[in-house]
């Protein structure tokens, strides 16, 4: 809590409420702030001008105080608007910070011409820009019986992590909104707001009254952040990076280079199976956020600084905790890849430097994004053999269709749903890939555009998935080991209908088939190898914000790869394996909804469910290892998915 807002615990709520409050004010990712200190029962005027506050960024201005109270209630009245635009925005808010890419919960009145209603908005998620997960990660929620640009009170409650919504036309009777916000941060900002709308240029004023800020009691299935254990870190398990030299290989990219493999110390080099293929990277990110420092050499080689030779190996500082999964599977990372084509040179000098024979045999899966998906691509295309699977990100599909090579190879081709440029390449080349019998299919994502975010979710489950069918279970690891191949009759046929549409509104539960049910006629039509990976797929794509699940999560960009880690604590949870754990969600409500839990593609009954909350539930003890978690609810006909959650159990 921030000395400039001190409140003291000893006092009462009633007392509370009549306290002094202190708001800093200025305008959403702006520096310049100042201090409006508030008496009770005194208005605050608060001028806002600004463009957006919806999809991306917040523009406008605010009125705000911090504090980490887990459980509160805030209250103000709009009481009068002056000035007219297209579309303003204004009421009271709860935001991780105040800058224009924030996490937030707010109720406030839209005055856009479709809506001029109450709105709940809740950005759970937020990218640095708008194709980085701020599209993607919100849900707005419109309330068309509160029409009332002023004159009309609203009320926040917390019970951490929810927020509870509420408006009354006269203070006294009030309404609880139908729907939920959440938010994992217990520190906030917590007040007012006023985004003028139109051209960003027009002012729009509004008064506040009636503004009062209490401390409420824990309820009793309440959390504080700590309790729900969303910081929690299993101990840092030491990696060492084993690093080779490798001469010039066929392909004009090729050149001298180094590359290196990167396993846990205590992982035993008789377990290594498989390695991952970080197409393109040279980069490690480190658990304090940070990366690992570099020496730079000729072209195309590095090592770490303080290695004292460009062979050999290093201890690793901590790595992020999420890498420690993969072992449990025989996962190794490959880092330094000049070009796909070097794969088996570098296969063969890390078997050396190592003095682990099978490591030249380790088969592997890439994925990479934009450059570095066609890199992906590259290494099923000249690796057939040795290719568990594939994901690029964020391409088109190279060289029009690939190459017999490459479509025999399980691949996914991930990209967000409103790309321009990958989506009618994917419409066009969809039918006529299936045609050739290739083993693809497409995920775009809702929302976004030309970013990998969050693909974890997908291409994490569908690489292990692979690893597991493809893998033989006997293996002499004196050659390469002889992956499954898939007959013309193995698999599902999904299809993404509206492929070629703007892609702003997800497919809703698209059709699948086993293969030999497949309709003839079914448009642009991919493959999945089984019906767990169906599941996974359809939540994917069909993911609509109306349901979210904010805990467990694993929100960030190329996770196992990508040189920023996670940008706050809590983006990536860490659950402990053999201990049951709490669930949190939030969507829409009533007594016609029904919550369909599904966890590793099979539905799941909660240990338990809180009474006054069916989103809040207990599940019990998990393996160790990487999971999914989906939600998916009905009301009516309708089916509303959550998108995957990639969950991860340490031992």
């Amino acid at each position: 809590m921030k000395p400039f807002l001190k409140f003291l615990l000893a006092f009462t709520a009633a007392q509370l409420s009549a306290t002094e409050l202190t708001f800093q004010t200025g305008n959403y990712g702006q520096a310049e702030r100042a201090e409006t200190r508030l008496a009770p029962g005194e208005t605050l005027t608060l001028t806002g001008r600004g463009q957006e506050s919806y999809w991306q960024i917040d523009d406008g201005a605010y009125a705000a105080f911090e504090t980490d109270e887990p459980n509160f209630t805030f209250t103000a009245r709009i009481a009068s608007v002056e000035g007219t635009t297209a579309s303003p925005k204004y009421g009271i808010m709860m935001r991780s910070g105040l800058g224009r890419f924030e996490r937030m919960v707010t109720l406030r009145h839209d005055g856009w011409e479709g809506n001029r209603c109450l709105q709940l908005f809740n950005r759970y998620e937020a990218g640095d820009h708008p194709e980085a997960g701020a599209r993607r990660m919100l849900h707005a929620g419109l309330f068309r019986d509160w029409k009332e640009p002023a004159e009309i009170w609203l009320r926040m409650e917390r019970r951490y992590p929810y927020v509870h919504l509420y408006a009354s036309r006269d203070g006294e009777d009030w309404t609880r909104l139908p729907n939920l916000g959440a938010m994992l941060e217990q520190e906030v900002w917590l007040g007012l707001q006023v985004t003028g709308g139109g051209d960003g240029r027009t002012p729009v004023t509004v008064a506040y009254d009636n503004i009062s800020f209490q401390v409420d009691p824990a309820p009793e299935h309440g959390y504080t952040r700590e309790s729900l254990g969303v910081d929690w870190v299993p101990d840092p398990v030491p990696y060492t990076y084993h690093m080779a030299k490798v001469e010039p290989g066929r392909g004009r990219e090729s050149i001298t280079h180094n590359a290196f493999l990167v396993k846990p110390d205590d992982m035993p080099w008789e377990d290594v199976r498989a390695v991952f293929v970080a197409a393109g990277s040279k980069e490690i990110a480190l658990r304090d956020r940070t990366r690992l420092a570099w020496d730079h050499g000729e072209e195309g080689r590095r090592r770490p600084e303080g290695m004292e030779d460009w062979e050999g190996t290093f201890s690793l500082p901590p790595l992020p905790p999420h890498w420690d999964v993969l072992a449990q599977y025989g996962v190794v990372r490959l880092g330094g890849v000049r070009s796909a084509l070097d794969f088996e040179a570098n296969m063969r000098e890390l078997a050396r430097v190592t003095g682990q024979p099978h490591i030249e045999f380790l088969p592997g899966f890439a994925t990479g994004a934009s450059f570095g998906g066609g890199r992906s691509h590259q290494f099923a295309d000249r690796f057939p053999d040795r290719a568990i699977a594939s994901a690029p990100m964020i391409i088109g599909i190279p060289a029009g269709l690939g190459s017999e090579n490459s479509r025999r190879v399980p691949t996914l081709y991930v990209w967000g749903s409103i790309d321009g440029r990958h989506l009618p390449d994917s419409a066009a080349f969809t039918p006529r890939l299936r045609e050739l019998g290739a083993l693809s299919a497409s995920a775009p994502m809702f929302g976004l555009g030309h970013f990998g975010y969050n693909s974890d979710a997908i291409i994490w489950p569908f690489f292990l998935e692979m690893l597991e069918e493809r893998f033989p279970e006997d293996w002499d690891r004196q050659a390469i080991p002889e992956l499954k191949n898939y007959g013309p009759d193995e698999g599902w046929i999904v299809s993404l209908e509206n492929l070629t549409g703007p892609g702003m509104y997800p497919v809703q539960n698209p059709p699948a088939y086993p293969i030999a049910e497949a309709p003839e006629d079914l448009e642009y039509p991919g493959w999945l190898p089984n019906r767990r990976m169906v599941h996974l797929w359809r939540h994917f794509v069909s993911a609509q914000t109306d349901i979210r699940i904010v805990y467990p999560t694993f929100n960030q960009a190329q996770g196992f790869h990508n040189v920023a880690y996670f940008d706050r604590p809590g983006d990536v949870s860490s659950m402990r394996a053999g201990e049951s754990f709490p669930v949190i969600a939030a969507g829409p409500t009533g007594e016609d909804v029904e919550h369909h839990w599904h966890f590793n593609y099979e539905p799941i009954e909660p240990e338990w469910t809180d009474p006054e909350n069916p989103y809040h539930i207990r599940l019990g003890p998990q393996e160790p290892g990487l999971h999914v978690l989906t939600l998916e609810v009905r009301r009516g006909d309708r089916h509303i998915f959550s998108r995957p959650i990639s969950v991860v159990f340490h031992p």
